[in-house]
């Protein structure tokens, strides 16, 4: 059976809109965390732990930690043990985090028994001041990111269970695997 020609048109005219879609859907979608800096805010004053008579005294500096809180759980960007502010710290993340993705930001003082938040931040801008710190967030573009947001998409989903069904199918017919 021979398609009529205008019919391969809308097909072919479809795939272009679908493939146009997906690639401005990743390259839309690929931004990425790459780090945050956390500074004293002009006027703010630097967090001390709390000594107990006398003991704790040698490491009252603060050890910063930093967890990003996203819509897929909690990510920690690491802790900087015993540490003054200084010029800033630099937090990067181990891992791929989509700026999509980020619901807010917690600095805290990681502590034996009880942490205490320093600031909390919702994501909205690049830039984040607080009382006492400032939160510079620069981000980069990784393909990872909008590869992860495209196969979340229902047509993502679809297109990996069509692949992996077809390829079981190829694998099967062949003779693969006798059952």
């Amino acid at each position: 059976m021979k398609l009529p020609k205008r019919l391969i048109y809308l097909i072919e005219a479809i795939l272009v809109i679908f493939i146009g879609w997906a690639i401005f859907g990743v390259l839309t979608h690929s931004s990425s965390l790459e780090s945050v800096t956390v500074t004293l805010t002009p006027g703010g004053v630097e967090y001390h732990d709390k000594t107990v008579f006398g003991v704790g005294a040698n490491d009252r500096a603060a050890d910063y930690w930093l967890r990003v809180h996203t819509t897929e759980g909690t990510r920690d960007l690491g802790i900087f043990a015993n540490t003054e502010i200084g010029d800033g710290l630099t937090f990067t993340p181990q891992s791929n985090i989509p700026m999509e993705e980020i619901v807010d930001l917690q600095l805290l003082d990681k502590d034996k028994f009880e942490n205490d938040v320093l600031e909390q931040f919702p994501y909205e801008t690049e830039q984040h001041v607080g009382v006492n710190y400032t939160l510079e967030i620069s981000s980069t573009m990784k393909l990872e990111s909008g590869f992860a947001w495209f196969f979340k998409t229902p047509v993502g989903i679809a297109l990996l269970t069509g692949l992996m069904l077809g390829i079981v199918i190829v694998v099967i017919g062949n003779g693969g695997f006798s059952i």
